[in-house]
């Protein structure tokens, strides 16, 4: 029941009204237990056949746990799905790694954009959405063609030059069409929407960064560990089973060879 004070908070109709909970600290202090039994009370008149909505940034900042745990779920089922698809666990875990990586530095730049323009809550919620999943979709395209390199028998640092040289070019053009496409909504004016543009953006730009510089070099370092032990046995006796000997031998006896035909070569000029 509202006091004649608050008659100006009920519609002409008597059908709808609203009331402010004023708490006694910043939103982002307030304890969680004190937003929860204002969720509940609201739940309970709910019940009783009210239809009641809730506001606030109070009430945003405890709804993003929920968004966080739903994130964290995403991670673990695509991470299931990359290790179905590579079967290794380290080709499941490079692109969940390097995606993770440029949404962290992603994140950061948004916070830091906050001072020169208003992001809501819902931002960076939008900035980690896109982040995850252009991250872990370009990344899987430059692992999975520098495991086709090394299947095909080149070393790890020829598949990772391959790689970066073909899908590399792709994830940067395709990322720039992303952030440019984003950045179209800056042309409709609209707050919320254009904070959603420039917080998606930064990410897949942090995200294609990290695609062609840190992606690169996890792949030197992991080298042929990203093939399945399988894979790795075929590899191993298909060098054997051509009579040629491993590809770290060859090249250096392809190294001796040449500099004894060069020293032949000098001496018959002699």
């Amino acid at each position: 029941m509202y006091e004649p004070e608050g008659a100006s908070q009920i519609g002409d109709d008597g059908k709808i009204a609203y009331a402010t909970v004023t708490f006694d600290a910043a939103a982002d202090r307030i304890p969680v237990a004190d937003i929860t039994r204002v969720v509940d009370t609201a739940h309970a008149a709910r019940d009783a056949g009210v239809h009641v909505e809730l506001g606030g940034q109070a009430i945003s900042d405890a709804a993003e746990g929920s968004t966080q745990s739903t994130e964290l779920i995403g991670v673990v089922a695509a991470g299931i799905i990359l290790f179905a698809a590579f079967g290794s666990l380290l080709g499941m875990l490079l692109p969940l790694l390097v995606a993770i990586a440029a949404l962290g530095a992603g994140l950061i730049t948004v916070g830091l954009t906050s001072h020169l323009m208003t992001v809501g809550s819902i931002g960076p919620t939008v900035a980690a959405l896109i982040g995850l999943g252009v991250g872990i979709d370009y990344a899987l395209f430059i692992v999975t063609r520098h495991r086709g390199g090394m299947s095909a028998g080149l070393s790890p640092e020829e598949a990772a030059v391959r790689a970066l040289d073909t899908f590399g070019r792709a994830v940067v053009f395709a990322g720039l069409t992303v952030v440019t496409a984003l950045l179209g909504l800056l042309v409709l004016g609209i707050g919320p929407l254009t904070a959603m543009g420039v917080s998606g953006a930064i990410a897949v730009l942090f995200t294609v960064a990290a695609s062609v510089t840190l992606l690169p070099s996890l792949l030197g370092v992991f080298g042929a560990r990203l093939l399945t032990r399988r894979q790795r046995r075929e590899l191993a006796a298909r060098e054997e089973g051509t009579g040629h000997p491993p590809r770290s031998r060859a090249r250096a006896s392809g190294l001796i060879g040449s500099s004894v035909a060069r020293r032949s070569s000098s001496w018959a000029r002699f």
